[in-house]
Formats: structure tokens, C-alpha cells, sequence
């Protein structure tokens, strides 16, 4: 049977060390709950997608050009970055190692589509 990643742990996880890291953040995203819910429906489209690499970057696309509004900052990325690894941590104790790699491999694509390069510093 092939696991899959716990998307409630995961969000609840994103969103408890990005909110602590970053409060500013919150404000960004008004209601919580619906972005939470955006949240799974995101990780659970990464799962879906993982099949189809072509249909996965398109979709990356799409959701880094949604988020480039949001006017975050580098700083705002790395902890960023740092909530979504305790995410994947937390919602994939079930999950292989492997399988963990293909959601921040995704997290990746988004900070690249957003104007942010892999070591997470913003494009000239």
C-alpha cells in the first residue's frame, strides 16, 4: 500500500511554526481556516501530480504566481521553507525519505516560480 503524507498534521504543522517564526504572515492570509483548507488541497495536488512531472510544474506555476502578491520577503521564504520541512517531517512519519524529497522538491519550484532561486535569495 502506498503511504501517503497526513495532509491535516502536515498543514497544522505549516502553519503553527510559520505563524510563530513570522506573525506578520498571518495577516497576509486573512482567514486562517480557509487557508489551511488551500493548504491541503495543495499537498494533496502534489501527491496527485507526482505522476505526471509536466502536470506537477504547471501547477507549481500556477501557485507561485498566485503567491508572488503576497509580498513576501527572503526572510519570509526561509522560514517558510523551515515550516514546510517540520510539515513534511510531521505529516509523514509514514512516508519514505524519497517520498518526503518529492513535496520540498516542490516547495523548491514554488520559491523558484515566486522569483526566489534554490539557496533561497530573490532573482535580479
Amino acid at each position: 500500500m502506498l503511504r501517503t503524507l497526513d495532509f491535516d498534521v502536515a498543514t497544522d504543522k505549516f502553519y503553527e511554526v510559520l505563524i510563530k517564526k513570522a506573525p506578520d504572515i498571518a495577516v497576509k492570509f486573512g482567514d486562517m481556516q480557509r487557508q489551511k483548507t488551500m493548504m491541503i488541497v495543495a499537498l494533496r495536488s502534489i501527491d496527485d501530480k507526482v505522476r505526471d512531472d509536466g502536470q506537477l510544474k504547471d501547477y507549481m506555476v500556477m501557485l507561485g504566481e498566485k503567491h508572488k502578491g503576497y509580498g513576501f520577503t527572503e526572510q519570509h521564504m526561509k522560514i517558510g521553507r523551515e515550516a514546510f520541512e517540520a510539515a513534511i517531517d510531521a505529516g509523514g512519519k509514514d512516508i519514505s525519505e524519497e517520498r518526503k524529497q518529492v513535496y520540498l522538491d516542490a516547495f523548491t519550484e514554488l520559491e523558484r516560480m515566486m522569483g526566489f532561486d534554490m539557496d533561497g535569495t530573490e532573482d535580479a
